[in-house]
């Protein structure tokens, strides 16, 4: 009786230690390493989707963060230099700007701390895109240089000229407090080679007969290489230009038959070539490129029917054999749709069936083995007598103010492997509101696609009663499979909520994240976690 009682104490013993081993366990693997106030002091964050934080070799960062300012007038930032490890501030500069700057880009160019800014003067209809040049070991500036300048003509009703495709983000900004944005026609769009040694910028010019772009291609010193104009024709729906490394100038147009055009074009002596990815029986919206070579790009984009998603598709594309070497539809099939609805089911916070609109190709990832995935998240934008606002080719009488709300529900990953046969389809169910004139910087997700066997997706949701989204999630998809393997809720004792744009996945299974503190938001903090 002795050996058995002692046989069975031993097991229930071992049991109770691993039970505290395993709970050990689960509180490291999400547990807070590191917490620090944050310079962030104003509840008012540009909605327009503006880089804010540069990563340095070596593990520091530099962050752009607002200290004063609200939806009109002039605003301070800080531009500060962050000890990768301790977070402290090595260098911070106080920066001033009117209520006719927005700041554009913040990028390191290996010498340099550079920020691009748009100045949008609507009183003397002229629009600008600056740079500014800091020392990068005490933020010294060490000048400033006006890269392009352009009149801003009336804009002119005609129906019949090509178009430009809005963002979700355009949107957002066509219907906040105009003083708070650049408006449309002022817009600079700026796009970075795939090594990030030279961008793009082009202006929309929509005084004429015929849609024209001002383009001009720089290094990433801010150095003119070409410049030039590119005509939009007549029925087509412009979807973005690119530059690859060698600077040449990529443009993405479709027309309503879902025929896209992928046009190479040089500035200087505007000759150019033409790959066609051809229509069908729908529409192809949303279109993404992603360069593998200076040569080789993929196109991929949403298909609709009566502006329902029905699937999606992708194309390679050779301009040094001039060949479309690959194109490829998946038609979803019931078991997809069936996916997604049983996973809005399964959350409480979502209500009814799936109008299968409004889906967004927010990213677009080709592997060096050949390995493609599309991430789509429905996003949508509602206000009191305006209860669905989509994206469609800009008009000037979009640009109305409205007191509304940005929506961002389900994500609806797809993977496809080397021989473009589908690996899998996963659906991440959620559900967030938040005012629009914070656009995306609270609400929709953050996706890690550098881990060697999973994909890691963070967001913030809401499970209170006043609405606060501080409840942190993080959910790892197995890249082979598309199982979820670990979902989890990050500590938030502080009930942060989290300013997308701030966040750095890092090695060893760290996340760093920036949050306001409280409803007014007028305070933040830096949190790195362990994950």
């Amino acid at each position: 009786m002795t050996v058995h009682f002692m046989n069975v104490f031993m097991k229930n013993v071992l049991y109770i230690s691993c039970i505290l081993c395993f709970l050990s366990f689960q509180v490291v693997a999400q547990s807070i390493e590191l917490s620090s106030d944050f310079r962030m002091a104003s509840p008012f964050h540009e909605p327009d989707g503006a880089n804010d934080v540069v990563r340095l070799k070596g593990g520091d960062f530099i962050t752009l963060a607002k200290l004063k300012g609200g939806l009109s007038g002039k605003a301070d930032f800080a531009i500060e230099r962050n000890h990768g490890e301790t977070f402290n501030v090595l260098w911070s500069k106080i920066i001033s700007i009117p209520a006719t700057e927005e700041f554009k880009d913040l990028y390191f160019n290996g010498k340099d701390l550079m920020l691009l800014s748009v100045i949008h003067d609507e009183a003397a209809k002229v629009t600008k895109l600056i740079s500014y040049g800091y020392n990068i070991q005490d933020g010294t500036l060490l000048w400033t240089k006006e890269l392009e300048s352009y009149a801003v003509a009336a804009f002119v009703e005609n129906d019949r000229r090509g178009s430009v495709k809005e963002s979700f983000i355009d949107v957002i900004c066509e219907h906040t407090t105009p003083s708070f944005v650049t408006p449309f026609e002022y817009k600079h769009n700026i796009r970075f080679s795939a090594d990030e040694s030279k961008f793009v910028s082009y202006v929309f010019d929509f005084s004429d007969r015929m849609l024209v772009a001002n383009v001009s291609v720089y290094d990433n010193a801010g150095k003119l290489l070409t410049k030039g104009k590119v005509n939009i024709d007549n029925g087509y729906v412009n979807y973005g230009m690119y530059i690859n490394n060698r600077g040449e100038l990529f443009i993405v147009n479709a027309n309503a038959a879902g025929k896209v055009n992928v046009i190479r074009m040089n500035l200087e002596t505007r000759a150019f070539d033409v790959i066609e990815i051809p229509g069908s029986n729908y529409k192809k919206d949303e279109l993404l490129v992603h360069f593998i070579s200076d040569d080789v790009l993929y196109v991929g984009a949403v298909e609709l029917s009566q502006e329902k998603l029905i699937g999606v598709t992708y194309a390679r594309l050779n301009f040094k054999t001039m060949q479309l070497e690959k194109t490829v539809f998946e038609k979803f099939e019931q078991s997809v749709f069936d996916l997604v609805s049983n996973g809005r089911k399964s959350n409480k916070t979502i209500k009814g069936e799936d109008n299968w609109m409004d889906y967004d190709l927010s990213h677009f990832f080709i592997s060096e083995a050949g390995e493609i995935m599309m991430v789509l998240e429905k996003r949508s934008l509602f206000a009191n007598g305006y209860p669905h606002i989509a994206p469609s080719t800009f008009d000037k009488k979009h640009q109305v103010e409205v007191n509304g709300h940005v929506q961002a529900e389900g994500i609806l990953i797809v993977s496809f492997d080397r021989d473009s046969k589908r690996n899998w389809v996963q659906y991440i169910a959620k559900n967030q509101v938040y005012p629009s004139t914070d656009g995306l910087n609270t609400i929709s997700y953050v996706v890690d696609n550098s881990h060697h066997s999973n994909i890691r997706f963070m967001y913030a949701t809401s499970e209170s009663f006043d609405g606060t989204i501080t409840t942190i999630n993080v959910i790892y998809i197995d890249r082979s499979t598309g199982k979820i393997v670990k979902q989890t809720t990050l500590p938030n004792e502080s009930k942060l909520m989290i300013v997308r744009d701030y966040t750095l996945w890092e090695e060893n299974d760290k996340l760093v994240i920036v949050g306001r503190k409280g409803i007014t938001g007028k305070t933040s903090a830096i949190v790195r976690y362990k994950l």
